[in-house]
């Protein structure tokens, strides 16, 4: 795992297609909240892991971050199977290209960017997600009041 890295940066200017909805959204573009943002693919073990852990932080923070995936180098149909067998319901995107990974630069999924409101990457992550960062980052340097604390939930 590598973290820390591109802190500051901003996001590439890329637009994307919204996965399996005719829509597209501009990550440069995206709402003046905190974002984590995730770059993942169906074929991707630590992905299949990591993103139910994802989701039940996205549910305890609410509408105060936007938690969005970024399906890359992957079909959509495979895609969409598995958000849907892993209960996912936050937003993603589908870069079939893998492009605006590339551009982060990043070595692969998974991929997760901390931003603050402004847009700007607070903190990368390269492989598996480490919570108790993500959570320390939302709390402390956005101040962002999680609903139940740590999860000790399992599926």
């Amino acid at each position: 795992m590598e973290a820390g890295g591109g802190a500051g940066t901003q996001l590439p200017d890329v637009t994307l297609s919204c996965l399996g909805q005719p829509t597209e959204l501009a990550l440069r573009e995206l709402p003046a909240v905190p974002v984590v943002l995730t770059f993942w693919a169906s074929w991707c073990g630590i992905c299949r892991e990591e993103m139910p852990e994802l989701q039940r932080l996205a549910d305890e923070a609410g509408d105060q971050v936007l938690f969005l995936g970024v399906n890359v180098k992957d079909g959509q149909r495979p895609a969409r199977f598995l958000l849907d067998d892993l209960r996912i319901t936050h937003a993603n995107l589908y870069d079939e290209s893998g492009r605006s990974l590339e551009l982060l630069p990043s070595p692969g999924v998974p991929t997760t960017l901390v931003l603050a409101p402004d847009g700007k990457i607070l903190d990368k992550v390269i492989g598996a997600t480490d919570q108790e960062q993500l959570r320390t980052l939302l709390t402390e340097r956005l101040g962002v009041q999680l609903a139940d604390g740590p999860s000790a939930a399992t599926d």
